[in-house]
């Protein structure tokens, strides 16, 4: 690639796209300049979800609860600080806790790339989403007359948790158009530490999907998409509950088209989760509780693109409604003794414009947009026991009958990007992003955990400088960004010991390296390096679900037909923590540590190969720092990493 884009990565997941020969198989991601060298970790096969399959990325972390509802962090942002794309559209999970994010409903598997883009990098992919936004996305099948069948089929499997696997992804079609069929089934057994432990993590999920394309010439296309994710026997570690049953189902229209000399595409999408937690199911429990809960996301856009002084503009609107209703039920007395999620609304409507282009020597993306968001708790006044109602709780804990907001806001960036010397270049970006609260921050209301009505939307001001070179196999890049955030929402504990939020005044900033050999045959070595800073300045404190310093070292050997490579990831001590003593997300101070990891691949023909490897191979019991506290044993704070894993993955290419 010859002119860099953006400090965002850009991830391929190369043997997703039905590729046949061995040439085509080994680039397995994609980044800013040039496909790294670098095997993946957890290949699609077996990894648990998307939060999992993201995390083995460079300035990518995650948390862990589990073995499933991995929740991917960028930047030191999580949960709706990150916009998370499942195709075209949104998808919002059922859990107050964040036991199913957006990216446990991904099987990385079944999408052709995941694409990271880090902070803020453009406006045409809704509001907010200051830590980054992160896209699965399928592209169409590369069917026609001459070869109407492709796809592939693949099975895994592996020791210590890691799931038994199978998946399907062929497409039949012709020109005109294309049928493709989609299924998964993966089941886990809980693993164990490095210690010999036991961890409460066991799993399994099915995914089963169809999407149906017309395309009757280049610039016209028409797709259909409808998809069904169920997980079961989801065990958590670092909660009081677990999930008995959770489903997904989407479905999904899009389509583009030219007309007026301009490009146009839409799409319209809808998801609806059912999820269902319990303490009795998969634990003894003195007193039988259950949280059932429900969450419906409907969005939809429409953008048309042209061009303008030698670049690309775009114009458009979308439109992003959540609805989210949870109950906390005591089943010995069969009362909902709290309304979680009093049937919280949360709608955002926003137009935008965005221009991509050479000037002055740069190549510049500018962007503006503006959105008009709401929120509503419409079952605030709804008795629970004792005759509590959510307002009841809103007002005793802030003094607020509140239970509506809405407001106009207004967010933008603007890129440059310049070409020095030879394979050189140097990259700035200014943005401005808005992100309001989610439900739970706003509308939470349980007793010991109360969301604030009267919660400001957060602002971020981030400003991005970089710096690459590539020159033949070498390579090196260099990152820095800040975020100065005015309201940030941070939690802290009120005067009878409960869960609140607040807004205030916060820093983020951090860094990232990358320097590396990479030559197409033989030995390569990649280094990579990323940190993190967060601060509450109104209450002199850091920020919780601040990562460490972490970097990972990668050798490699590169034939034709195979690879090896072996991974040494490590990460610092972890001493600066909000902790749940004073509100925060944190068990406690992390130790540093480092994990070896191990892997191969072979191509065995020309449309089958095998993929295997041992993770953890010293068997190092270690837990991350951004994980949630164990729930589930009181000796236990922290919900430990598996230990030493092994796993095998075959897949056959139609």
């Amino acid at each position: 690639m010859d002119q860099p884009t953006r400090i965002a990565t850009l991830v391929t997941l190369a043997l997703a796209a039905g590729s046949a020969t061995a040439e085509e198989l080994t680039p397995i991601r994609v980044e800013a300049t040039d496909p790294p060298r670098r095997m993946s970790l957890t290949p699609e096969a077996t990894a648990a979800d998307g939060g999992e399959a993201l995390r083995e990325l460079p300035g990518v972390d995650a948390i862990r609860m589990g073995g499933h509802g991995i929740d991917p962090v960028i930047r030191g942002q999580s949960g709706n600080r990150l916009n998370v794309l499942l195709g075209d559209g949104y998808a919002f999970g059922g859990c107050p806790n964040r036991m199913d994010p957006p990216s446990a409903y991904a099987s990385p598997g079944l999408y052709d790339e995941m694409v990271v883009e880090k902070g803020v990098t453009g406006v045409t992919a809704g509001a907010g989403g200051p830590g980054g936004t992160v896209r699965f996305q399928r592209t169409a099948p590369a069917v026609s007359d001459d070869r109407p069948v492709t796809g592939r089929v693949g099975a895994s499997g592996g020791t210590n948790g890691v799931p038994l696997a199978g998946h399907a992804d062929v497409a039949v079609g012709s020109d005109d158009g294309y049928l493709r069929l989609l299924g998964e089934h993966k089941d886990a057994d809980s693993y164990e530490d490095g210690n010999g432990d036991e961890v409460h993590s066991a799993w399994r999920s099915r995914t089963l999907g169809a999407v149906a394309g017309w395309t009757p010439d280049d610039e016209t296309g028409l797709e259909v998409t409808v998809e069904e994710n169920r997980q079961d026997h989801v065990l958590y570690a670092g909660s009081g509950m677990d999930v008995p049953e959770s489903i997904r189902e989407h479905a999904g229209l899009s389509g583009h088209w030219a007309a007026a000399g301009l490009k146009w595409e839409a799409s319209l999408n809808a998801s609806d989760v059912e999820h269902l937690m319990d303490n009795y199911t998969y634990r003894d429990a003195a007193m039988r509780m259950a949280a059932p809960t429900e969450a419906q996301t409907r969005d939809a856009r429409l953008a048309t693109t042209g061009h303008l002084g030698g670049g690309e503009w775009t114009l458009g609107v979308d439109a992003l409604r959540v609805e989210r209703d949870a109950s906390r039920i005591n089943k010995d007395s069969d009362t909902e003794v709290a309304r979680m999620w009093p049937d919280v609304r949360r709608q955002r409507a926003g137009a935008f414009g965005e221009w991509v282009g050479p000037a002055a020597g740069a190549e510049w993306t500018a962007g503006l947009r503006v959105d008009r968001m709401s929120a509503e708790a419409r079952a605030a006044d709804e008795t629970v026991e004792m005759n509590n109602t959510p307002s009841t709780l809103y007002a005793d804990a802030y003094g607020t009958d509140t239970t509506d907001w809405d407001s106009t806001e207004v967010g933008g960036v603007v890129r440059a990007v310049w070409t020095v010397g030879q394979g050189g270049w140097v990259e700035t970006g200014l943005s401005r992003s808005v992100r309001a609260p989610d439900a739970t921050e706003r509308f939470m209301a349980a007793p010991t955990w109360i969301g604030n009505p009267d919660l400001e939307a957060e602002t971020h001001h981030q400003i991005d400088l970089g710096a690459g070179w590539r020159q033949g196999p070498w390579q090196a890049r260099a990152a820095l960004w800040y975020d100065d955030v005015a309201d940030y929402i941070d939690r802290y504990k009120g005067a009878n010991d409960e869960t609140l939020y607040g807004n205030y005044d916060a820093t983020l900033y951090g860094s990232e390296w990358e320097a590396g050999y990479r030559p197409e045959t033989g030995a390569g070595l990649q280094l990579t390096a990323w940190s993190t800073y967060g601060h509450n300045e109104d209450e002199e404190r850091p920020l919780d679900r601040i990562p460490p310093l972490k970097a990972r070292l990668t050798a490699d050997w590169k034939a034709r037909a195979w690879e090896v490579a072996a991974h040494l990831t490590a990460a610092g001590e972890q001493d600066r923590i909000h902790d749940k003593t004073t509100g925060g997300q944190d068990p406690g101070e992390t130790a540093g540590y480092a994990v070896l990891d191990l892997e191969g691949r072979w191509q065995v023909a020309e449309r089958w190969h095998l993929t295997g490897g041992v993770r953890n191979v010293l068997d190092r019991a270690y837990h991350q720092h951004l994980q949630t506290g164990n729930g589930f044993d009181e000796n236990v704070d922290a919900v430990n990493e598996p230990g030493r894993q092994a796993w095998i993955a075959m897949e056959v290419m139609l």
